[in-house]
């Protein structure tokens, strides 16, 4: 057990007590954080996996999605990189950069840049096994100006100002996944879907997924 960016990680392993893959060494540590824990059905794979799903941005989300690069595996870390416009009242409809790094099968952490980068807002999920086929998915929410911020990005540096953007946008991530939820308490693995163009590369993260999965005895 380790504290790292804020965060405390536990190995769990039948196979070794103790780690067998480090933590990235570059994850910075977010303060001032908004919020929530959801207990869900499933397994961690479904949380991270959820993140390379993009078929499913469109229909269960309504955001379009453009996918800016191709997901890349960097031994435990799979980057993905997308954008979309969403409409996010009071703030109206705002485009938004996303690059997401997905570590192990318990975290995934997101950067939105918005506004051209004048605004960067961070999301945690993490997802914890507490039972063989439940989990608690915790979702955190930091934002802090980028360059250009301008005398605007002054004002929202204010801690009243930043605190209502962090909420706000912590609270389009909790109704996001509680769309999510409707899923993932009724889904049921398929070792081999039938995907179609639009679904995402799941079948590429899967085969990466693979490397944190028990080795046969």
């Amino acid at each position: 057990m380790r504290e790292t960016a804020g965060i405390i990680w536990a190995w769990h392993s039948d196979a070794s007590p103790t780690p067998e893959w480090e933590l990235p060494s570059d994850l910075p540590r977010s303060d001032d954080l908004s919020h929530h824990t959801f207990d869900v059905a499933g397994y961690p794979q479904d949380v991270m996996e959820n993140g390379v799903d993009f078929g499913h941005l469109p229909h269960l989300h309504k955001i379009p999605v453009k996918v800016e690069d191709e997901p890349v595996s960097k031994g435990t870390e799979y980057v993905v990189s997308v954008e979309f416009q969403r409409s996010m009242p009071p703030f109206g409809t705002i485009q938004q950069d996303v690059s997401m790094r997905i570590i192990g099968l318990g975290a995934l952490r997101a950067e939105y840049r918005i506004f051209d980068g004048k605004l960067r807002a961070y999301t945690w999920a993490l997802a914890t096994p507490v039972t063989p086929s439940r989990m608690n998915v915790r979702v955190a929410t930091s934002v802090r100006l980028g360059q250009g911020a301008g005398a605007a990005g002054t004002r929202l540096a204010s801690s009243t100002a930043a605190a209502t953007v962090r909420k706000a946008l912590n609270a389009y991530v909790k109704h996001d996944i509680g769309h999510d939820l409707t899923v993932w308490n009724h889904k049921q693995y398929i070792k081999h879907p039938k995907l179609n163009e639009g679904d995402g590369p799941i079948g590429a993260f899967r085969h990466w997924a693979r490397q944190f999965y028990p080795r046969p005895v």
